[in-house]
């Protein structure tokens, strides 16, 4: 109640109670502060006397600092300057000992040799004679037969660097794996791995030139013999089966059209013709495929255990890499192109697709000329005509009662029955199937039976049904 007395007064008074509540609240603030800052006098005054008494040293222990770190860096650096020379002279001196030990030992063998060679002569005098005993005239020998050695050695040495670097700028060779295998042999057998590194161990790699001379190549150049022999009489084997299928194809076309065109009985289209041509000829890689198999078999006659010539071997490329990306491919249609010619009044017709079909003919007369086409194929397919053929055949509504008639005929001169199902099975139809059945809302009808006949018939062909849909679904529940 005082509080509401209060803030309504200051409201009076024009004052917003609100702000005398804020400025309030900030004056305890301010006084709370006060008193932290009065509290931590002492803290102050001994951050003041540390200031005066060490922080007036910061720049000269900076300074101090700056200088020992440099000492440190140049000692460091010195150190390892020493550290590197020591490593340096221990690294010469040891050479100079091995050095110094292999000349001891290579002069006290040439010592103990010509101890040997001396021995030889003992009790010889050599008199004025320039024997082998006179050491002038030996050391002068041994001198001009050691420099003669040492530049056969360099010259060895430089063939062997050769060799290598022939062989090695074809790694992915058997040849080069071949000669891997016999170095690393030799490397394997090496008390220590780095002497492969030594020109002695580059000398001793002579004997393996050898072995690969005379073991490894001539096995290697069989080998890619036989391996070219094969892929080239592949190639040869697919030559000839495209010409034999080619071939084969032209006979077809041949006796497709014998075949087409016996007791065709159309009045309006004649000569009709399925004209079957190999699309191999046009393919862009009949023409390399032929040079090649036509110069390898010619080259082959004289030359079965040689290496084909360079020429040889780029058409085998050429043509392996045309192969790959012909478009002609292993199913018959894309090596056979098939058209469909026939004359209409008189008038040259070719088919070639769907639309040109659609378009070619009226629907009968084009009807009529498929049926032609596939009785002859059937037949050339099934020659003996004792052998009775069914044919099923839609949309024989399409047809006028003349061409159904001809249609018949042609079909009967061939042995083949037509089954068909129409939608309503006039008279002109009906005279050309010797069986008539009619199915009309699950009533089944056989033209020439009596009613009750029909419907015993029906009971049985729909008890039939009725039994194996049982049978199928019992089965169907088991599962």
């Amino acid at each position: 109640m005082l509080n509401d007395a209060y803030e309504s007064k200051l409201k009076d008074e024009g004052v917003d109670p609100e702000e005398v509540r804020r400025a309030r609240e900030l004056k305890e603030d301010l006084d709370k502060t006060i008193q932290r800052i009065e509290q931590a006098q002492d803290e102050v005054h001994e951050y003041r006397n540390w200031r005066k008494r060490e922080w007036s040293r910061v720049e000269a222990l900076q300074s101090e600092s700056s200088d020992r770190e440099k000492q440190l860096e140049t000692a460091t650096q010195k150190h390892d300057d020493a550290k590197k020379d020591y490593r340096n002279k221990e690294k010469g001196l040891q050479d100079k000992i091995d050095a110094c030990t292999g000349r001891a030992r290579k002069i006290g063998n040439e010592i103990e040799e010509a101890n040997l060679i001396l021995d030889k002569f003992k009790g010889h005098d050599s008199g004025t004679q320039e024997f082998p005993g006179n050491a002038p005239v030996l050391t002068e020998q041994l001198r001009n037969i050691y420099q003669q050695l040492e530049q056969l050695r360099e010259q060895v040495l430089k063939a062997i660097r050769k060799a290598k670097g022939v062989l090695n700028r074809y790694e992915n060779t058997h040849v080069y794996e071949a000669w891997r295998k016999l170095r690393q042999y030799r490397v394997d057998h090496l008390a220590d791995p780095t002497d492969q590194y030594t020109e002695d161990f580059e000398l001793g790699e002579t004997e393996s030139l050898r072995l690969l001379l005379d073991q490894d190549l001539p096995h290697l150049r069989y080998a890619l013999i036989d391996q070219f022999n094969g892929a080239s009489g592949e190639l040869g084997d697919y030559f000839d089966s495209l010409k034999l299928l080619a071939s084969e194809v032209n006979q077809v076309s041949n006796r497709l059209q014998r075949s087409i065109n016996t007791d065709q009985q159309i009045e309006s289209i004649s000569d009709i013709q399925v004209v079957l041509q190999p699309r191999i000829y046009e393919d862009e890689s009949w023409a390399p495929l032929k040079n090649f198999v036509e110069h390898w078999r010619n080259w082959h006659l004289s030359n079965r255990r040689d290496i084909p010539t360079a020429e040889l071997i780029e058409d085998f490329h050429a043509v392996v890499t045309i192969l790959r990306n012909a478009k002609m491919r292993h199913d018959i249609e894309s090596m056979v192109d098939m058209t469909l010619q026939l004359r209409e009044n008189g008038r040259l017709v070719i088919i070639r697709n769907d639309n040109d079909f659609l378009n070619a003919s009226s629907t009968g007369l084009t009807y009529l000329a498929i049926m032609a086409v596939f009785i002859g194929m059937t037949r050339y397919l099934a020659p003996d005509l004792s052998t009775r053929i069914t044919w099923p055949i839609d949309e024989l509504a399409t047809l006028s009662a003349n061409n159904i008639a001809r249609l018949s005929s042609m079909l009967e001169s061939h042995n083949i029955t037509m089954i068909s199902a129409c939608p309503k099975l006039d008279h002109g139809l009906r005279k050309f199937f010797e069986n008539k059945v009619s199915v009309n809302e699950g009533q089944i009808h056989i033209f020439g039976k009596k009613q009750d006949a029909n419907q015993t018939e029906n009971k049985s062909l729909f008890a039939g049904v009725a039994r194996r849909n049982k049978s199928l679904g019992e089965r169907e529940h088991v599962k």
